[in-house]
């Protein structure tokens, strides 16, 4: 039986202007009524994804910042991630010399920029939580008073994915490089991903693999993908994320009735036995 549904929240729950579809979230809640534990996963804040449930009436679990951290129904922290202070240090110089636009994540949920500039702004736009400037960053995460988790850098895709195989042999088992969207590369620290995350739920809840399902679209979701054998991929998804997904949907609402349809097969197989 299905008994957990996680769901990634940008290109999948929700659109580009960062709303869900009725249908979608009037699916949720019915799994919800038929005792179905939802979670979301996200590259976002976790108050981010507290406004997501807020807005849509459904609590859940939260896998937040690629599997940074993971949190109960009641918010506490399941679990937490973030960089030795020497190797955040290593990365903020590796990086904030190029180009992109770079976010620093924290591990109090806070995200952050040295400064706000043109370049950044259309960025910033797109948070959903307050970005802090902090002009003496770089001090700070050689303290290692920031806590930082993850690193989002913004830019041409092309470049960026250039990037991510420079990181990958520099910082090798050290660093996670990931796309999480069209123009979004992410840094975490070395086995920090959401299939980590959905693990950690898994055994916090004492559900098996098998009894979750996963939804998502982009490369920061295959992690997730490979923990359960159910997992749902967006239609528009890049064919190299849709082939590591058991099956594609138009929509959350698809993937879950598919999903409770599995759980009305199931007890009718019971029934018959």
């Amino acid at each position: 039986m299905i008994k957990l549904i996680v769901t990634d929240l940008d290109g999948t729950l929700m659109n580009h202007h960062r709303q869900v579809a009725d249908s979608d979230a009037a699916k949720l809640r019915e799994a919800a009524s038929q005792g179905i534990k939802l979670c979301m996963a996200s590259g976002r804040m976790y108050p981010d994804m507290k406004k997501v449930m807020e807005e849509i009436a459904i609590p859940a679990y939260g896998i937040s910042q690629n599997g940074a951290a993971v949190y109960t129904l009641e918010s506490e922290k399941l679990a937490s991630s973030s960089f030795p202070p020497e190797l955040a240090g290593l990365l903020y110089d590796t990086v904030r010399l190029r180009e992109f636009v770079a976010f620093i994540c924290c591990s109090d949920e806070s995200i952050r920029l040295p400064a706000s500039t043109k370049q950044s702004a259309p960025y910033e736009a797109r948070q959903m939580s307050p970005v802090l400037i902090n002009a003496d960053i770089d001090r700070q995460i050689a303290a290692g008073s920031l806590g930082v988790c993850k690193f989002s850098l913004f830019g041409p895709i092309g470049e960026l994915e250039a990037l991510q195989e420079e990181l990958h042999t520099k910082f090798e088992g050290h660093v996670e490089a990931v796309v999480s969207d069209r123009d979004c590369l992410d840094l975490m620290p070395s086995g920090v991903s959401k299939g980590t995350g959905l693990t950690i739920l898994l055994e916090h809840l004492g559900l098996r693999p098998e009894e979750a399902v996963c939804i998502g679209d982009s490369f920061n979701d295959l992690p997730m993908f490979a923990v359960t054998p159910h997992s749902y991929v967006m239609q528009h998804s890049h064919d190299d994320v849709k082939a590591g997904a058991s099956r594609a949907a138009g929509s959350v609402a698809e993937a879950v009735e598919h999903a409770l349809g599995l759980n009305r097969q199931e007890k009718q197989q019971l029934h018959r036995v």
